[in-house]
């Protein structure tokens, strides 16, 4: 028979008084699927990161700031970036980018630049069938929405590269029309000369995924 999960008050008891290294294993290990002691087993259809983001959304909610989980995620990020690792073991990397950009970790944007930016990274495809560098640069350009447009600016050479990739088009597309308005011409000429069978497909969506990240960026108070 099993057991009866605990409630998140009971959960969130056990992990917010931990130290910041105890905290880190019990991420890493939640992310490899591994079994931990404080945390639920992973449900059949359960992936690794949802206790965690429900965990930081319980506690927000009760005007807590989960500070020590989003240090943690930005740690990991900014060592799962080895490319012999990453490609081993694709799952925990873009679960872990997943789970940043849904507790707002804006201090691991400098990590998942770094997988978008690997060129020995392309190609690689997550458990699921998503593009791992997808993954991050949709990952990515949230947690962007949440930081000052002088902090975005240092990104927007990383989407303009991805405008190269097909695959990344739409979000690269947006992030730069959204971070970097006065360039929207100039942007969208590139995509036409370079994949001009795209551009109709494109432009057809932008307009509103625009509108959509333009609303997170207006309503997030800039951090640093």
């Amino acid at each position: 028979m099993t057991e009866p999960r605990p409630a998140l008050g009971e959960l969130a008891a056990r992990l917010v008084d931990l130290d910041d290294e105890s905290l880190l294993d019990i991420v890493r290990a939640r992310l490899f699927r591994e079994s931990v002691e404080e945390l639920p087993r992973l449900g059949r259809d359960e992936d690794p990161a949802d206790i965690l983001i429900d965990l930081a959304e319980f506690l927000r909610e009760r005007d807590y700031a989960w500070t020590p989980l989003t240090d943690a995620c930005a740690r990991l990020a900014d060592v799962w970036v080895d490319p012999y690792r990453v490609r081993a073991r694709p799952g925990p990397v873009g679960e872990l980018h997943y789970l940043c950009a849904r507790i707002g970790a804006v201090k691991a944007r400098h990590g998942i630049a770094e997988v978008i930016r690997r060129a020995d990274l392309r190609g690689i495809l997550l458990p699921a069938g998503e593009d791992l560098q997808l993954r991050a640069l949709r990952c990515l350009t949230g947690l962007l929405a949440q930081v000052s447009r002088d902090e975005r600016e240092e990104f927007l050479p990383l989407f303009t590269e991805a405008l190269g990739v097909p695959q990344h088009l739409p979000i690269a597309l947006t992030a730069l029309v959204t971070f970097d308005p006065e360039g929207r011409d100039r942007y969208v000429a590139r995509v036409e000369e370079s994949w001009p069978m795209h551009l109709d497909k494109v432009l057809a969506h932008l307009e509103r995924n625009v509108a959509l990240l333009q609303a997170g960026v207006e309503t997030q108070v800039p951090q640093r």
